[in-house]
């Protein structure tokens, strides 16, 4: 059984892949930030920068409600220093994605 669904999240993670490699990237980023402690959208946008990747404010937002409604994320609000921001977590194991 479990072996059937670790199959069924490739897929889907392949998939993915093929049909949005943005969207992927992102889901990588959030992956490997993952270990380092709490995710929001503001370090997961700096990151995207820093690789040199386009991806607007508008498309990540975007791409974390689609990824939350194919249930690889879950979104949040969290506080941020003196702000708001969106608190992302990782609902797959890292391993996975990466």
């Amino acid at each position: 059984m479990e072996v059937e669904q670790k199959n069924i999240l490739l897929s889907q993670l392949h998939e993915l892949k093929q049909e949005s490699p943005r969207e992927f990237e992102v889901l990588k980023v959030i992956a490997e930030l993952g270990g380092k402690g709490e995710v929001y959208t503001g370090l997961v946008e700096e990151t995207i920068r820093k690789r040199g990747l386009q991806v607007c404010r508008r498309s990540l937002e975007y791409y974390l409600s689609d990824l939350e409604r194919r249930n690889f994320i879950k979104l949040k609000e969290i506080r941020v220093g003196r702000g708001h921001s969106t608190g992302i977590h990782l609902m797959l194991p890292s391993e996975v994605v990466l």
